[in-house]
C-alpha cells in the first residue's frame, strides 16, 4: 500500500487535517491567558499607584472637613430641595394646556342572533 491509499501523513482532497484546528485553540488560549493576567495585574497594582500623597496643614484638614461634613452636606440638600420647589412654583404660574377626547363606543365582539326559522 502506498502513504496515499493509506492516508498516513496525506490529507485527503477537501479535508483539512484536524491539527490546525488544536493548533489555533492553543494559540488563542495562549493569548487570552496573557491578555487575562495582563488586565488582571493592572486591576490589582492600579490602586497602590493612585494613592499620592501630600502634606497637609491644620487649616486644610478643616477646611475639608467643612467642605465634606454632614452639616455641610445638609446644607446643600437643603438648598436642592428649595431650589426644586422654587422651580416646582414657577411651573404652576405657567398656562396649562389639557386636550380630551371621548371614542365612540364601537365593540368588536360577535353577537349570537336567533331567527324565526331556527
Amino acid at each position: 500500500m502506498s502513504r496515499r491509499e493509506v492516508g498516513i501523513g496525506m490529507v485527503s482532497r477537501g479535508v483539512r487535517s484536524a491539527h490546525w484546528v488544536y493548533s489555533l485553540v492553543f494559540v488563542y488560549s495562549l493569548v487570552f491567558s496573557l491578555i487575562f493576567s495582563l488586565v488582571l495585574s493592572i486591576v490589582i497594582c492600579a490602586p497602590s499607584f493612585a494613592q499620592a500623597t501630600r502634606p497637609m496643614t491644620l487649616e486644610d484638614c478643616i477646611a475639608l472637613a467643612l467642605r465634606n461634613g454632614p452639616t455641610a452636606r445638609a446644607a446643600s440638600l437643603t438648598f436642592a430641595e428649595s431650589e426644586w420647589g422654587y422651580r416646582s412654583y414657577n411651573a404652576s404660574l405657567r398656562p396649562i394646556l389639557s386636550l380630551g377626547g371621548n371614542l365612540p363606543g364601537v365593540e368588536r365582539s360577535i353577537g349570537e342572533v336567533t331567527r324565526d326559522d331556527g
